[in-house]
């Protein structure tokens, strides 16, 4: 990754919404080979191979544009990589749309390993276990990609940023911490130097609301006007990229 942007939407631009057929065409078209029966990724004595577990259910693709985002605004994110895609000829990538659902992959291997089925309930160190292994392969992956792509827009949206009573950053949910935690790690190791190409989102229950202190200082500040300006400016693939980074590189965030 070579920068982050921090794009302030406090409402859809409507230059955006003339794409959603582009962006549900995009995803469909990659067609993610995500092998749901955590059964076949056994291997003979039993265990589950995880490394194939998580090379099928969250796979690695080629994408120069991380897209980062609350669950809540998935349609909007699909709308900015249907413009990516169709303005720029940038490949977007969002995990929710390419990847297997982290729940549905819990689901299955705590039917299997962690039920106690006379009692109809789940063991909880065993629960415990098992969400750590897919999280953590969750997160891994999540670094990977966003290591492997050249840059990362963040949806900030009342969605998915608020601001505490002391104008801290925060936001509720852990994906959204940990993408731009690692975002910025990847960005620290690798400023300057600009790689070639190569959401989930866990919604808490009202009873249990944690809120993450997020640090956007390091992404470059964006607006719609300056999508528009960007789309506007005629470049196509990497050209737009190059564009993007010479026009907007501040480092202050919102």
């Amino acid at each position: 990754m070579y920068r982050g942007y921090n794009l302030k939407l406090d409402a859809l631009p409507t230059f955006l919404s003339q794409f959603k057929m582009e962006g549900e065409n995009y995803y469909n078209s990659l067609n993610a080979s995500v092998i749901k029966a955590v059964n076949k990724l056994k291997s003979d004595d039993g265990t589950i191979d995880g490394s194939k577990l998580q090379a099928n259910w969250f796979p690695i693709v080629s994408a120069d544009v991380f897209i980062s985002h609350s669950n809540e605004d998935t349609e909007t994110a699909k709308l900015l990589a249907g413009w990516l895609k169709n303005s720029l000829n940038l490949n977007p990538f969002i995990d929710s749309c390419v990847w297997g659902n982290a729940y549905d992959l819990l689901k299955q291997i705590d039917n299997t390993y962690c039920l106690m089925k006379e009692a109809n309930l789940y063991d909880y160190d065993s629960r415990n276990r098992s969400t750590c292994h897919v999280y953590m392969m969750l997160t891994n992956a999540l670094a990977n990609m966003i290591n492997n792509t050249d840059c990362v827009l963040f949806l900030n949206t009342p969605k998915s940023i608020r601001l505490d009573g002391k104008n801290v950053t925060q936001t509720l949910s852990p994906w959204i911490y940990t993408e731009i935690a690692l975002s910025n790690m990847v960005e620290e190791r690798k400023k300057g130097v600009m790689k070639s190409k190569a959401l989930m989102e866990d919604k808490l229950a009202a009873s249990l609301s944690i809120t993450h202190d997020v640090d956007l200082s390091k992404y470059a500040k964006l607006t719609s006007q300056d999508l528009s300006y960007w789309g506007q400016s005629g470049k196509k693939g990497n050209e737009a990229l190059e564009y993007l980074y010479a026009n907007y590189k501040t480092t202050k965030g919102y």
